[in-house]
C-alpha cells in the first residue's frame, strides 16, 4: 500500500508505507496503529466477560481464564515487542524504535476508553455436577464419578476454568486412588485409628471437594476437638486446622481467622472471588451463632472489596464453608439447624505433648516434595469419589452431647444440677436454689447474681438434657418440677443403701 506526497515541483508521488502486526512505516516515520494493537489483543485472548450484570477484564487461553488489568496489558505488548518482533523493522527502523515510541506514549495506546472497544464474549465456566466432580493440573483434567477416576485433557471440558484453580502439579493417578501417605495415615490417626470414623471423615472431605450445589444436600462441616477439660478451653495441636489447610491444596481456599469473624461486617467476605472453592473459618469465636450460615448457603453470597465494585456468588457457585471451633456451634434448635452442619470431633491422639513432626520426622507440607503432594491428592480424589458412592457418613459422636450442656451452661452449674438429678430431686426451689449454687461456688457470684439469669441457664440445661419441666404455681413459678421417669436417679438403684 501508498500514500503520495508532494515533489519539490509541486507534483504528487506515491510514498510507501510498510505494515507491521500493529504498527505501520514510512522512510520518515514509525506509528502504532491503535486498532491495529486492538485487534492484536484480541488474536492473543483479551477481552471482556459478563458476570452478574458486570464485566471484567480477562485473557483467555484454551479453555483457561485469567484476570488482568491494563497493566497486565501493557506488559503483555512490552514483551510481545521485545520478544518477537524481528530487529529490523524496514527502511532504516529498529526494534528498538518501536519499543522507544510504544513507552513515549504508553497512555495513549492503552487506557480504559479503547481497552472497552475490545468487545464482549460469552463464556461459560466449567464446574461439578451432582455426579462427577473435577480436579484441575497442569498436565490434565481428573475426572471423578463414583465408578471411574481418569485423567482427561483441558481440550474435552466444555466450561472455562479459571487458572487460579489448577494446581502447579502434574498427578500421577495411583492404579486404585488408595496410594497410602503421610497424610493418609496422619486422618487415620487423628480418628484415634478408628474405621468408622476415618469412614466419615473421608466422606466429609469429599463433600467439601465436590463442587456442587443442592438445596437438599449443602451442609457445614465443622470440626472440634473431642477432649473437655473443665475450663473447656481450646486444646490445641490436635489436627482440625492442618486437615482443614490441607484441601487448600487442592481447592481454592479462603481462611479466616474465627477470632475476628464479624457475620455482619461489610468486608467480612472481601478476600473471596468468583475462583474461591472453599471458604474456611477457623477457630470460630463460641459466641458466633451458626445462622450467619444460612443465608450463604441458601441465597449465595455478596461480596464488597474495598476500593472496588461489590459482586454476587450465586448460590450455585458458592463456596463450600467448613469451620473449626472448641464449642458447638451456637445455633437455635431445631430441625433446620441440624440438617444444616455437620460436626466432626477430633480425637485427642495428637497433642502438645505427640505431634505430627514426631512421628513423621518432617513438617507437614513445607519439607514435602512432588511425590508427597501426589500422595495427598490421590487421597482426596479417593475421598470424592467415596463421597459419590455413600454420600455423608454421619460421624459417631463422642464427647460432643456433653459438651453441648457445658457450653450452654458452664461445667460448674452442669455438675451441680447433675448432682440433682442423680439425687432424684424433681421438684426444686428456684430461690433455694441459687443460693445453694452461689454458696457452693463462691467464685461465680458475680456471674450468676441475677436470679433471672440463673434460671435461664437451668432452663437451657434441662432443654439440652431432653427433660421435661414446667414452673410452678402458674402464679408465682417459685418451683420447677420435672419428670425424671427417663433418667437416671439414684432413686432408681435404691437409694444409697
Amino acid at each position: 500500500m501508498s500514500k503520495k506526497e508532494k515533489k519539490a515541483d509541486g507534483e504528487d508521488q506515491p510514498v510507501e508505507v510498510l505494515y507491521g502486526l500493529f504498527w505501520q512505516l514510512t522512510k520518515k516515520e514509525i506509528s502504532i496503529h491503535h486498532e491495529g494493537l486492538l485487534e492484536h489483543l484480541r488474536q492473543r485472548g483479551f477481552c471482556w466477560i459478563r458476570i452478574d450484570d458486570k464485566k471484567r477484564l480477562v485473557k483467555l487461553s484454551g479453555k483457561k481464564v485469567q484476570d488482568v488489568d491494563i497493566t497486565d496489558i501493557t506488559d503483555h505488548v512490552y514483551q510481545y515487542i521485545q520478544t518477537e518482533v524481528p530487529e529490523n523493522l524496514g527502511y532504516d527502523f529498529k526494534k528498538s524504535d518501536l519499543l522507544n515510541l510504544f513507552v513515549r506514549g504508553i497512555d495513549n495506546y492503552i487506557n480504559f476508553p479503547k481497552l472497552r472497544l475490545l468487545g464482549i464474549k460469552e463464556i461459560q465456566f466449567h464446574f461439578d455436577t451432582k455426579t462427577e466432580s473435577f480436579f484441575y493440573f497442569q498436565n490434565g483434567v481428573v475426572k471423578v464419578t463414583a465408578d471411574k477416576i481418569n485423567l482427561i485433557a483441558y481440550s474435552e471440558l466444555n466450561g472455562y476454568v479459571w487458572k487460579n484453580q489448577i494446581r502447579p502439579y502434574n498427578i500421577n493417578l495411583s492404579s486404585d486412588g488408595t496410594t497410602a501417605g503421610d497424610f493418609k495415615e496422619f486422618c487415620f490417626r487423628v480418628c484415634n485409628k478408628d474405621v468408622k470414623r476415618f469412614e466419615s471423615l473421608q466422606s466429609i472431605i469429599g463433600y467439601i471437594l465436590h463442587r456442587y450445589w443442592s438445596p437438599s444436600l449443602t451442609v457445614v462441616p465443622c470440626f472440634l476437638d473431642e477432649t473437655i477439660n473443665g475450663s473447656d478451653e481450646a486444646q490445641g495441636g490436635t489436627g482440625k486446622t492442618t486437615i482443614c489447610l490441607a484441601l487448600g491444596k487442592i481447592r481454592n481456599m479462603v481462611d479466616i481467622d474465627g477470632k475476628d469473624f464479624k457475620p455482619g461486617g461489610n468486608f467480612r467476605f472481601q478476600r473471596l472471588d468468583l475462583d474461591t472453592e472453599i471458604l474456611f473459618i477457623d477457630d470460630l469465636d463460641r459466641n458466633t451463632s451458626f445462622e450467619f450460615c444460612f443465608s450463604i448457603v441458601s441465597a449465595g453470597l455478596e461480596v464488597n472489596q474495598k476500593n472496588k465494585p461489590a459482586f454476587k456468588i450465586p448460590k450455585e457457585r458458592t463456596p463450600k464453608i467448613i469451620i473449626s471451633s472448641n464449642f458447638p456451634l451456637k445455633s437455635i434448635a431445631g430441625n433446620s439447624t441440624e440438617r444444616r452442619k455437620v460436626e466432626f470431633e477430633v480425637s485427642s491422639y495428637y497433642n502438645a505433648e505427640n505431634k505430627p513432626l514426631q512421628e513423621f520426622g518432617r513438617e507437614f507440607f513445607q519439607d514435602w516434595n512432588a511425590e508427597d503432594y501426589n500422595l495427598m491428592f490421590n487421597f482426596f480424589i479417593f475421598c470424592t469419589q467415596y463421597y459419590l458412592k455413600h454420600g455423608i457418613i454421619q460421624p459417631p459422636t463422642i464427647n460432643y452431647e456433653l459438651r453441648k450442656v457445658i457450653s450452654a451452661v458452664g461445667i460448674d452449674l452442669k455438675e451441680f444440677l447433675d448432682l440433682k438429678i442423680l439425687e432424684g430431686k424433681d421438684k426444686l426451689n428456684k430461690k433455694d436454689l441459687h443460693e445453694e449454687f452461689l454458696k457452693s461456688y463462691t467464685g461465680l457470684k458475680d456471674f450468676y447474681r441475677s436470679p433471672h439469669k440463673f434460671t435461664q441457664k437451668v432452663h437451657k440445661y434441662l432443654n439440652y438434657r431432653n427433660i421435661p419441666y414446667r414452673e410452678t404455681p402458674a402464679n408465682k413459678k417459685s418451683y420447677i418440677e420435672m419428670d425424671l421417669s427417663g433418667v437416671p436417679t439414684n432413686e432408681d438403684e435404691g437409694g444409697d443403701g
